[in-house]
């Protein structure tokens, strides 16, 4: 089993106890997005909360056993107590997947009342299959974890990676349009190379004032995981699907899809390839 990310419960990441929260926001990421470097960039502005986890349920046991709670409310009320900036603002993270059956199974509107969102991505989406893979290999999905084994190239487990961002990526695009949620986006690569302004953009969609000259020098921010080898797992990956007819793996992505949005992308593929044939004099 993979061990938790132990210092996200050290009593040295909390604020000074609050009692109300004037603002929330929650973030929405898929696996290895870079979710957990954006949370701690908010952090170390003392502004802006620290959101983390806090509703896996691995995660929410650790904090009932902190605070000696046993219920939703109450341990939810300790950690807001503990872990709202001093100015009121108070986030969490939620992979998307699990976001959405919490949003169903709770008053989410009264757990996050009048809440902004933040949508993080990558760009690289075959790099993040490759570091996916290799997290779910080592059990190490950040910095701060010990790897429990080695990892090795396995062409089907990237696969599946990549196809389940690829699905979770547009149910979050599609989530956002059909309930016409408020959020803003930003992605990986961007908070790398301008962490400054990434920040920024946040705290101005938040409402949060900032210092005008925002100190990054953070140093025990998570490290990027990815080496020479991740490289090179992403160039064997395309190499081997551009051979021996595996191209066609893509098919299987219908197939993560409901039975009615499948019907329909391939209803909707047929009558495109069927407008183009006739579009260049094949068809009828």
């Amino acid at each position: 089993m993979t061990d938790l990310y132990r210092e996200q419960f050290d009593p040295q990441n909390d604020f000074p106890i609050r009692e109300k929260v004037d603002k929330y926001y929650v973030i929405l990421f898929t696996a290895r997005c870079g979710s957990h470097l954006l949370g701690h960039r908010l952090h170390q502005t003392g502004k802006m909360g620290f959101p983390l986890e806090y509703f896996n349920p691995m995660n929410f046991k650790q904090w009932q056993k902190r605070f000696k709670t046993r219920g939703f409310e109450d341990t939810y009320r300790m950690i807001k107590r503990f872990r709202t900036s001093p100015n009121g603002c108070f986030g969490a993270k939620f992979r998307f997947d699990f976001y959405e059956t919490f949003r169903k199974k709770c008053k989410y509107d009264e757990v996050f009342p009048q809440a902004k969102h933040i949508c993080i991505r990558r760009e690289d989406i075959l790099g993040q299959a490759v570091s996916l893979a290799k997290a779910k290999m080592t059990g190490k999905f950040i910095s701060f974890q010990e790897p429990e084994s080695d990892y090795t190239y396995d062409y089907e487990m990237i696969k599946k990676a990549l196809v389940s961002i690829v699905i979770n990526n547009a149910r979050i695009k599609y989530f956002i349009a059909k309930t016409g949620l408020d959020c803003c986006e930003v992605t990986y690569e961007e908070l790398v190379n301008a962490p400054a302004r990434v920040i920024n953009k946040i705290a101005k969609y938040l409402d949060v004032d900032l210092e005008s000259s925002l100190d990054l020098s953070y140093k025990s921010l998570p490290k990027k995981q990815g080496d020479e080898r991740n490289m090179q797992f992403k160039e064997r990956f395309i190499r081997e699907s551009k051979e021996g007819g595996k191209d066609k793996d893509l098919e299987q992505i219908w197939y993560l899809l409901p039975t009615s949005g499948r019907a329909y992308c391939r209803a909707a593929a047929k009558s495109f390839r069927e407008r183009l044939m006739r579009v260049i004099g094949l068809g009828k």
